[in-house]
């Protein structure tokens, strides 16, 4: 009676050894998630490299001390100005000289949205973004800014800039082309819809929320280089249409001038009689 009564005890003894055991490890491994684990905040996403490759979260996401490095990337969208003047100003179809001041809104494209035709800010372009946070490949395009550009640059304004100015440059003078000066003046809705489809949706992770046309006038004639085929043909454009409205405003005038004589020639002889 007496040896099954204490191989009970060891047995009950080895139990409890093993609960408070496995009670301290649960409690170094609550601690430990909590000290590394990472939330998340708003405009951000958290990217973890290292043991399991890339694992990405919006919400929040665990660290695992010298296997991995935390890092986050900002998703915000960033405001990128790009302007043409003087010589350097836009050509239009007409070949006049357009000065331009022109912002691009960009951010990591999150979650990833296969657009094709439709524009992103009406509500068919909405319900797509909508189903592509369902989606489990919306990280796909966070991914290839991570691993192209770095989580920390991903944002940056001057690394924007190095990534996609060159880009947008050439979008504006192929847009700016397709119009003239005075349709591109009056009708800036549809130049900055030309410019958006020059640019197209393939930004190698990136998306462009919009585009907005700051400033826009007429390139100052003097800027202008006159050995310049294109330009001397600008200048030409200019000088006729400026001359025409000269002569239309002179005309304007000389018969304003020679009704106000015969009102008064008139009015003088009633006063005469």
């Amino acid at each position: 009676m007496i040896e099954p009564f204490f191989g009970f005890i060891g047995t009950l003894g080895i139990i409890v050894s093993l609960l408070i055991i496995g009670g301290i490890l649960a409690v170094f491994a609550t601690i430990a998630t909590l000290l590394f684990i990472r939330k998340v905040e708003p405009g951000y996403i958290g990217v973890r490299v290292g043991f399991l490759g890339y694992v990405i979260s919006d919400t929040w996401i665990v660290g695992i001390p010298l296997l991995t490095t935390y890092k986050k990337m900002d998703i915000s969208v960033k405001k990128l100005d790009i302007e043409r003047k003087g010589h350097d100003g836009l050509i239009c179809e007409d070949n006049i000289r357009a000065d331009i001041e022109v912002a691009f809104y960009i951010k990591v494209n999150y979650p990833k949205v296969d657009y094709g035709d439709i524009d992103p800010n009406t509500p068919a372009g909405q319900a797509l973004a909508d189903r592509a946070m369902k989606n489990k490949n919306r990280f796909d395009d966070i991914r290839k800014v991570a691993q192209t550009v770095g989580c920390d640059r991903a944002s940056d304004v001057d690394k924007l800039k190095e990534l996609f100015e060159a880009k947008f440059s050439e979008a504006l003078k192929t847009a700016g082309k397709l119009m003239e000066f005075q349709k591109l003046y009056t009708d800036r809705i549809r130049f900055r819809e030309e410019i958006k489809q020059v640019i197209g949706h393939d930004l190698n992770g990136y998306a462009l929320e919009d585009v907005a046309i700051d400033y826009l006038e007429q390139t100052p004639v003097e800027t202008l280089n006159e050995n310049n085929v294109l330009d001397a043909e600008g200048i030409r454009k200019i000088t006729d249409i400026t001359s025409g409205q000269q002569e239309v405003t002179n005309k304007r005038l000389q018969e304003k001038k020679v009704l106000i004589n015969e009102q008064n020639k008139k009015a003088l002889e009633e006063v005469t009689d």
